[in-house]
């Protein structure tokens, strides 16, 4: 009965992480997986499915929180970024947020606590290797089957498969591979969503009009080709463009971005669009005379 009770619990956290059965096999098969590898440590099946689904659950909620924050899901790779500035810029810009993620948190903390206390039958080593290789077969399988972290990069602006998402690219090997230049990789079929269009609070316009675009820079400057349209957008005609030094590495463009607008210093009217890169220690200012 109390085994029962477990796979219940088990099949209302897939569904609450995924809300979608594109990648529902993938999620599964993770879920068995950390199960599997949990019960080397729990050695009896209840705990081990337990805190299993307690780590799914704290995945997908993170990953819930940066989507409504930032319009992607979580991937392996954020995670040693996390105290790269973007924790610290999130405690302060979002207060609420962060102690709703605290108290959540410490209720994961204490339900697994808790699931420590519910021992079950021991389950013996032998079938604990076996089936850690049923598992780890059936994971692969099921990467490989659902597309792996390609199909669910195609997704990453959609609000599902929260779970399977990070399992994803915790399996791709490009996450782990050390990289000496630039990788490029295309994400999302759908555009990400943005937020409504304010009207102007003047019609006394501006004469210096600042644009922050998150996680952009200039191929070039790797000596990468780029396309007609994307050559158009970096470097405008008849613009003034060139580079610009920024005190940021890995995150925290915040501060560049308040670097840039109280140092700023132009002494002739122009629209000045501004190009930050999160992965770049350089960006790239495009001018054009308004006067």
């Amino acid at each position: 009965m109390t085994l029962t009770l477990i796979l219940a619990v088990a099949v209302g956290v897939i569904w609450l992480a995924e809300r979608s059965v594109e990648h529902l096999k993938l999620a599964i098969a993770a879920l068995c997986f950390s199960a599997a590898v949990l019960l080397f440590v729990v050695a009896d099946f209840g705990r081990a499915i337990l805190l299993s689904c307690i780590l799914a659950a704290a995945i997908s909620g993170a990953s819930r929180v940066k989507y409504n924050h930032s319009g992607q899901k979580l991937i392996i790779t954020d995670l040693p970024l996390a105290f790269a500035g973007t924790v610290p810029f999130f405690l302060v810009q979002y207060p609420l947020t962060a102690i709703s993620v605290l108290v959540g948190s410490i209720g994961l903390i204490l339900a697994a606590v808790a699931a420590l206390y519910m021992r079950g039958p021991p389950v013996s080593l032998e079938l604990q290797i076996l089936l850690f290789g049923i598992a780890l077969f059936s994971l692969v399988a099921a990467y490989k089957t659902s597309g792996g972290a390609v199909a669910c990069q195609r997704i990453a602006a959609q609000r599902r498969c929260f779970f399977s998402t990070f399992m994803a690219s915790l399996l791709d090997p490009l996450s782990w591979r050390q990289f000496g230049g630039l990788a490029l990789s295309d994400i999302a079929n759908d555009p990400l969503p943005l937020m409504p269009a304010v009207p102007a609070r003047s019609l006394d316009y501006p004469d210096i009009i600042i644009i922050q675009h998150e996680s952009i820079f200039d191929p070039r400057a790797y000596g990468l080709p780029v396309e007609p349209i994307v050559e158009a957008f970096l470097s405008p005609k008849n613009c003034l463009y060139g580079g610009l030094n920024v005190d940021i590495f890995g995150g925290g463009s915040w501060q560049s971005e308040f670097s840039l607008l109280t140092a700023f210093r132009a002494q002739v009217s122009v629209q000045t669009r501004i190009f930050f890169s999160r992965e770049a220690s350089a960006a790239s200012i495009t001018a054009s005379p308004t006067r």
